[in-house]
């Protein structure tokens, strides 16, 4: 069999195994890694309409990988702030500003 054709059953076997996953993530990893492999096989055959599709299909992918981890990263961060573990805020402040107690809520 023609090395070529190696890369393009790569590249359709990695869209089956995507197919079969779970979770945006993981699906949307794999398709990213088979539309490089469909990018290469494209160029080497000469198939303008695999590798150019493909190529649009790459940005498509890493947007919203993109935009997953930001709201990832945006949940985690707003869930360490409702935890208590972000920066003090200015209610936290009054307690101590109007001469009430001391950072815990005690009397002094």
């Amino acid at each position: 069999m023609d090395p070529l054709e190696w890369i393009g059953i790569s590249a359709s076997v990695l869209v089956l195994v995507s197919f079969c996953l779970r979770g945006e993530m993981r699906i949307r990893l794999i398709s990213l890694v088979a539309c490089v492999f469909f990018i290469v096989y494209g160029a080497l055959i000469g198939a303008l309409s695999i590798w150019l599709l493909n190529s649009l299909l790459i940005f498509v992918q890493t947007f919203f990988l993109t935009r997953h981890y930001l709201l990832a990263k945006a949940k985690a961060t707003k869930n360490l702030v409702d935890d208590g573990l972000g920066d003090v805020g200015a209610a936290d402040l009054t307690d101590v500003s109007a001469g009430g107690g001391d950072v815990d809520g005690d009397e002094v």
